[in-house]
């Protein structure tokens, strides 16, 4: 039997919970007592995850995001004009609502706004840790999109970011 699968060795893919990773190989993997058809992704730290072959309904796993997508999520850092609720309870839900979503767009609109409130106010750590956490898994996914390294794309979002902070505090 043939399985027909959108993924391949070497395409880039999403993870609903361990983000970015590259599959580096298709393996058999032990799975409730059966052998499974499974790709090998290797993700950032050597960490591994794998997903069968065979679940290209997998709604925990997607493609890394077009050059479309990509170029929409650029537009949402560059608008400044939110309104911000300074409720520490709002936040911390919003934050777990993107986490959840893992959806790029969402994801470069909490990455802006965190980095507009923090101008604003003192960030908790739950705030701290969620910038950090969104914001490496922008320029990862941003970085495999394009097919090059993170640090080529930090100082175009670090540049992004910083006209977002200098517009919020006009």
């Amino acid at each position: 039997m043939t399985i027909i699968s959108p993924y391949a060795i070497g395409d880039w893919v999403v993870h609903h919970a361990y983000g970015i990773g590259q599959i580096k190989k298709i393996e058999e993997k032990p799975i409730h007592g059966e052998l499974i058809v499974c790709f090998r992704v290797k993700a950032k730290e050597s960490a591994e995850w794998w997903f069968p072959r065979n679940g290209v309904e997998n709604p925990r796993i997607r493609p890394v995001a077009s050059l479309d997508l990509l170029q929409r999520a650029q537009k949402e850092l560059q608008k400044t004009d939110q309104d911000l609720d300074p409720d520490r309870n709002m936040w911390r839900l919003r934050i777990n609502e993107v986490r959840a979503s893992d959806d790029l767009i969402a994801t470069s609109q909490i990455v802006r706004d965190l980095t507009i409130l923090r101008t604003q106010r003192k960030f908790n750590q739950t705030e701290l840790s969620a910038l950090s956490h969104f914001t490496d898994r922008l320029l990862r996914e941003w970085a495999a999109s394009l097919n090059v390294e993170v640090e080529a794309i930090r100082p175009k979002l670090n540049h992004l970011l910083q006209v977002c902070e200098k517009q919020a505090s006009l």
